[in-house]
């Protein structure tokens, strides 16, 4: 997890690539950052796994009218009525908010292939299968050992929730990556 409840304004939980107009700090804080820098000390490109997270974050917005990206926070935003943890939520848990028309969703269109959702106060950061698709073919593209995801119990197990049949998010991950890829671990 990138971002989260504990800091004090809205974030991506994993985004793909950093934003334009981050602080040198936050633009460290991708997924991209972190396999670059394994690789520049001398990680093996085949032994690097990227993970996709199965779940979002929550974020308890401070004003119901700022619910942008780094918007002042003061806390966990709603629980799941499954995962029943603050500031946390499934993937199915999403697509279940997702069917209330009073959410908002954005998708944030400057490489870091995410996307985030809000109402009232609650600000949530999640995945689409399509930020899913484009991880995949990152690692494809630079001949990464492969993905992991946290967790399976996270992804829409019967297909009651996202109406993608069951596992969407894992079944497209590995739809994507070759079949001979080598298990090296």
């Amino acid at each position: 997890d990138f971002h989260g409840a504990w800091q004090n304004h809205t974030g991506l939980n994993a985004p793909l690539y950093r934003r334009f107009g981050e602080t040198e700090t936050e633009a460290m804080m991708n997924q991209d950052f972190g396999m670059t820098l394994w690789l520049k000390n001398g990680a093996p490109a085949h032994k690097l796994i990227l993970g996709i997270p199965l779940f979002a974050r929550t974020f308890l917005l401070a004003r119901r009218d700022e619910h942008e990206l780094r918007s002042p926070t003061i806390g966990n935003g709603t629980e799941g009525p499954f995962t029943r943890s603050a500031g946390f939520l499934s993937y199915f848990e999403v697509c279940l908010l997702q069917t209330d028309s009073q959410w908002k969703t954005r998708s944030v269109p400057d490489g870091s292939e995410s996307g985030y959702m809000f109402k009232d106060r609650d600000w949530i950061s999640y995945d689409t299968i399509e930020n899913i698709q484009k991880r995949a073919a990152y690692v494809v593209a630079n001949n990464f050992g492969g993905l992991f995801v946290w967790s399976l119990d996270m992804d829409d197990f019967n297909g009651a929730f996202c109406n993608n049949g069951t596992y969407p998010f894992i079944k497209n991950s590995l739809s994507l990556l070759p079949t001979d890829m080598p298990s090296y671990i």
